[in-house]
């Protein structure tokens, strides 16, 4: 039920309504109030769908301090955002492995932030650790890549 005044906003929060009823999206938990187990990372997906997100990247636009605490599942190496190419029209990819569960499937949260017109775009997908790791790899190579080269031009 969507709240029409902030009294049934603070009421719907107290029974555990799903902030994102306040768009019109899904009944839920409380997206902030969530606390992921560590079990799968699968969880936080469902999370994100329960709360009328499209996916846990979507969610966390939203809601950034939900996943504090989820970086400590992932190794200290792997950790952060990691710009990866930059297009010849100024798009920047990045990707972040956001948590990593018991199973060792790893969510990474894909996105291209394109400065031109001011908007991004991006998905969160789960996949084995060691594939997330590598997708990290990857863009770091090109990272280098791309600065050795324009390096190059100078």
């Amino acid at each position: 039920m969507k709240p029409t005044n902030f009294a049934e906003t603070l009421a719907q929060r107290s029974t555990g309504g799903c902030i994102a009823a306040d768009l019109g999206q899904q009944e839920g938990p409380y997206p902030d109030e969530w606390k992921w187990d560590g079990q799968s990372v699968e969880a936080i997906q469902a999370h994100a769908e329960q709360c009328g997100y499209s996916d846990a990247g979507d969610l966390l636009d939203s809601w950034p301090d939900m996943s504090t605490g989820w970086a400590a599942s992932v190794p200290e190496q792997h950790r952060g955002s990691v710009l990866g190419r930059i297009d010849e029209s100024g798009d920047e990819h990045y990707v972040e492995i956001l948590a990593i569960d018991q199973q060792g499937q790893a969510l990474v949260n894909k996105l291209t932030c394109y400065p031109n017109l001011d908007a991004q775009s991006g998905t969160a997908e789960a996949m084995p650790m060691a594939d997330a790791a590598a997708l990290i790899e990857q863009y770091r190579e090109e990272r280098q890549q791309a600065e050795n080269s324009a390096a190059l031009r100078i």
